[in-house]
């Protein structure tokens, strides 16, 4: 071997073993983040900003609610957020220009916090999907990079109030109620569950498929609005009320018509709301909608021609 061919073997090791340096460089520079190690029953607030909306929710016991006027939060939407954002998936380094406005991590981002006892444990910026809306970008914590996730995080946290409040105003396991009793001011009726019947409070047997029908609307109930500028004033005696029985008893009441919808309260929701007159009338039936109807006696003349 000359001395030629040994500087040319001599430098092509040092530009493959330049090129290996670089290539593990490169790697080291785009490494990509670990999802967040935090615990979800730790997390006791969520902050959601964006350029129209701003949401301080607060977890009270077991429920959600908004800090600002108390309206339970959907249960279902909480999850979604912290399970999509204690699980992040991190598929791609896309950006470390610092040119945030192209994928909406500017003024146009939703900045997702969450909290344990006033201690941030997590920030991430949400910017827009990628054109097959199967990943979003992101910003997290201090890291100035642009990423991508996996998922569609800005549809999951991009709501308005009304989206995320929960309006179920009565919520129990219509199986379970043994007793139903409806007061109207000047009647009182109600009902009891024996062996799978539905008897009326004097004995007399109900038409078991009506009474299931109201305590199925009752317990799924929802509120056309909530009104927590109410809370604590309404003073009046209800017009209409019925006390739903399990192993605890549920109370709901109306106190009238308030413009086009009913104004009521339930010892399940924390506010006055109101609901639709429709639901009013499917709700609060009159006494003989349960009655079991006689059988009709047949006349001599029926009896005769079915003889016949």
């Amino acid at each position: 071997m000359n001395k030629k061919e040994l500087i040319v073997i001599v430098a092509l090791i040092l530009v493959f073993a330049g090129l290996y340096l670089f290539r593990n460089r490169d790697k080291v520079s785009y490494s990509l983040p670990k999802p967040p190690a935090i615990k979800k029953e730790k997390v006791d607030k969520i902050k959601i900003i964006s350029e129209k909306n701003t949401f301080d929710i607060v977890k009270k016991g077991k429920k959600w609610y908004l800090k600002k006027d108390g309206v339970p939060v959907k249960q279902g939407f909480v999850d979604n957020v912290l399970d999509k954002c204690l699980n992040l998936k991190f598929v791609a380094l896309v950006s470390t220009s610092g040119n945030y406005e192209i994928y909406n991590l500017d003024r146009k981002a939703i900045t997702v916090s969450l909290f344990e006892k006033g201690k941030k444990l997590l920030e991430l910026k949400v910017g827009k999907n990628s054109p097959t809306y199967s990943q979003t970008y992101v910003l997290i914590g201090k890291d100035q990079n642009v990423y991508q996730i996996d998922g569609d995080l800005r549809g999951k946290v991009k709501k308005i109030r009304e989206e995320i409040i929960d309006t179920r105003v009565l919520n129990f396991d219509s199986e379970k109620v043994n007793k139903i009793v409806f007061d109207y001011g000047e009647e009182k009726f109600g009902f009891e569950k024996k062996e799978g019947k539905w008897y009326f409070l004097n004995g007399k047997e109900a038409k078991r498929d009506k009474v299931r029908e109201i305590v199925s609307s009752l317990s799924t109930l929802q509120a056309a609005d909530v009104l927590p500028e109410m809370k604590g004033k309404v003073k009046e005696k209800p017009e209409k009320s019925v006390i739903i029985t399990t192993d605890r008893d549920i109370e709901f009441k109306c106190y009238g018509l308030r413009d086009k919808d009913f104004l009521c309260t339930s010892s399940q929701y924390p506010m006055p709301f109101t609901i639709t007159d429709t639901l009013y009338k499917t709700v609060f039936r009159d006494k003989k909608y349960f009655k079991k109807t006689a059988a009709k006696k047949k006349t001599k003349k029926e009896k005769k021609k079915k003889a016949s």
